[in-house]
């Protein structure tokens, strides 16, 4: 008994010890934030895990309470005042990715988890040609056909009487766009061809990335639990087994497509890993031997993941406001008659990128979608002044989207779909600083040109085709995000449905 109250009485001690130094004598001791924040990571925790990923809700409040400069973590300082954003994210930044945040994904040599700038610029650059604009105008005609696959979805439904899910389509099209992408068009997942869209793997992301947020306060769990059998892990953990099931199916299309290279089998298309397995690629970046099948498996989950819900989002956040709002509804419809009054005409991507109302709706749509709400973990490679509060070298320094897209002075009255904000060009191109869903300089997201090929061609052949579609029994409260990296809708709220009212 007295040697557990010795040891409970060391625990105390120690703990008030670190309080004091993580409050009092920390470096960052003199930057503003709440309490409970600097002194612990479990405070994080309680928002990002107990409360579902709202964290983000709160830095509003904090900005208006502290400032631009909040310390919302131990070791990291989040940063509100939007010039700042270049410094950390421009082509030419020194800062670089938090290895202690981006290295939980399990995906450590995915281009996206790559942390330090040359690295991830050798490895990038491999990846480049495939998501160049050049290169997703080639494949245009693939994502129109993967887009008109779920219109004539609609189509079928309504005529049966039947709602459809489009939340769940758009995020369909994104992921047989980037499966056929990557691994060839026998290999596409086909989403579209399913009654449910194949919901199971927006339900496995949304239990699968949180663990993120558990693997940052217990790091030594994060090995462990990837390496567990999958028999072990059924009798443990459900969430686990859908991981490791879809990396195991993730790893067999990668496998196949190695198997072709092996024995020299040309496909119809390069795909993605073809380019990856190319010696002379690699060996014209600085790279020693071509990706392990493991490096590839890492690099697919980046690009499912990244590909799914960020697209899928902004889409979701365009259609439902324009169906929401009959005015906009009938202000794009008419620019997209006027445009191509011929219905059987086929729309290209650069002539719908002109179009002006088109342009503002998916704007907002992608300023209220936010791409990644969570802000995004820069380490300070050297001492640095941030609104007069110096920051020591190794500090985790962030700034969210949430806040760039709702910064009063750009955008009043945030929450509102308002596409005449783009409307004007001065204007347009002063709000352009604050839009970041893709983030920006040389670690911006590479899918940012066939997010957009997706988006546009989703959102004009939709509304160009359909002059009579409803949402079924949603509303905007339903919309909201839960922040688990990635942006996800609470699992209680009703799903953005729609269906033809036939005159």
């Amino acid at each position: 008994m007295a040697y557990a109250a010795y040891i409970a009485t060391a625990l105390l001690v120690w703990t008030a010890c670190r309080i004091v130094y993580l409050r009092h004598l920390h470096p960052l001791a003199h930057v503003p934030g709440p309490f409970w924040a600097s002194v612990t990571e479990l405070y994080r925790f309680y928002h990002d895990w107990i409360q579902n990923g709202t964290y983000y809700r709160h830095f509003e409040a904090y900005q208006a309470r502290y400032g631009p400069v909040i310390r919302i973590a131990p070791n990291e300082v989040l940063l509100t005042d939007p010039c700042h954003y270049d410094t950390l994210y421009s082509m030419t930044t020194d800062f670089y990715k938090d290895p202690a945040f981006y290295h939980l994904s399990g995906a450590e040599t995915a281009v996206f988890a790559i942390t330090h700038n040359k690295d991830h610029q050798r490895h990038r650059a491999l990846l480049n040609p495939f998501f160049s604009r050049r290169s997703v105008l080639q494949q245009e005609g693939m994502v129109r056909s993967k887009v008109l696959r779920l219109l004539n979805r609609i189509q079928q439904d309504s005529q049966r009487g039947l709602t459809t899910e489009l939340w769940a389509g758009f995020r369909a099209i994104s992921v047989d766009v980037i499966t056929e992408y990557a691994f060839g068009a026998d290999r596409c997942w086909d989403f579209l061809g399913r009654e449910d869209f194949g919901v199971w793997y927006n339900h496995l992301a949304r239990a699968v990335v949180p663990t993120m947020y558990l693997f940052r306060v217990v790091p030594w769990l994060r090995r462990p639990m990837q390496a567990m059998p999958v028999w072990l892990a059924r009798r443990l953990n459900p969430m686990v087994v859908g991981m490791l099931e879809f990396m195991d199916v993730t790893r067999r299309d990668v496998e196949r497509v190695v198997g072709d290279v092996e024995h020299d089998r040309k496909p119809e298309r390069e795909t993605i890993f073809h380019g990856l397995l190319d010696p002379e690629a690699t060996k014209a970046q600085g790279l020693v031997g071509v990706p392990t099948v493991q490096n590839m498996v890492d690099e697919a989950f980046g690009f499912l993941g990244a590909a799914s819900e960020t697209a899928g989002n902004a889409m979701t956040m365009c259609a439902f406001h324009v169906l929401y709002d009959r005015e906009i509804y009938k202000r794009l419809r008419a620019e997209l008659v006027q445009a191509f009054p011929d219905p059987t005409t086929q729309m290209d991507l650069l002539a719908l990128e002109k179009l002006p109302y088109l342009t503002a709706v998916i704007k907002e749509g992608l300023r209220l979608s936010y791409g990644v709400i969570h802000p995004l973990p820069r380490v300070a490679p050297k001492a640095v002044e941030f609104n007069g509060y110096v920051l020591p070298e190794g500090t985790v320094v962030s700034m969210s989207a949430w806040l760039m897209h709702r910064h009063p002075d750009a955008f009043p009255d945030p929450d509102r779909f308002d596409p005449d904000r783009w409307l004007d060009a001065g204007r347009a191109f002063y709000l352009e600083k604050f839009l970041v869903p893709f983030s920006k300089g040389n670690r911006n997201c590479i899918g940012q040109p066939l997010a957009m090929c997706e988006v546009y061609l989703a959102i004009a052949l939709l509304f160009r085709r359909f002059d009579d579609l409803e949402a079924i029994d949603v509303g905007p409260e339903d919309l909201v995000y839960e922040d688990y990296f990635g942006a996800f809708y609470p699992k209680d709220a009703r799903k953005f449905k729609v269906m033809r009212r036939e005159r």
